[in-house]
């Protein structure tokens, strides 16, 4: 995860979910790379949001952007991306949020011409050009 914060600086934090005796959600944050933000919840049903094809880790970053004062611009959900390379990632969309596989997102940022096979709001997303 701090390598993708490096890969692309816009990004000022992850988070992810992992499974160690109990469900964690885990922000890191480019500011404090060395350090892990555990959110821990003891409700057992909300930590197994956490875990796709849920959308809790979603919905909680979303509502921790929400909240932030010094947020300047807030996307709708429906404007928000996942890219991922597993199919339960897609199931993100069940967060009302658009899907974009991992290597199709890869391969857009290889040298040379490349040949895509996406929807029309895809190929928004990955030129940030409006059709």
């Amino acid at each position: 995860m701090r390598f993708i914060l490096n890969l692309v600086p816009e990004l000022p934090s992850v988070f992810l979910a992992r499974i160690k005796g109990k469900i964690c959600c885990y922000k890191i944050h480019i500011i404090f790379l060395p350090i892990n933000f555990n959110l821990e919840y003891t409700n057992q049903a909300v930590n197994i949001n956490f875990r796709k094809p849920k959308a809790g880790m979603i919905e909680l970053a979303y509502n921790e952007i929400a909240s932030m004062k010094t947020n300047p611009i807030l996307l709708s959900q429906s404007q928000n991306w996942m890219v991922g390379d597993r199919p339960e990632d897609q199931r993100a969309e069940s967060a009302g949020i658009n899907f974009c596989p991992a290597d199709v997102w890869r391969q857009h940022f290889l040298k040379g011409t490349q040949e895509f096979n996406v929807t029309p709001a895809q190929l928004e997303f990955l030129t940030g050009v409006k059709l």
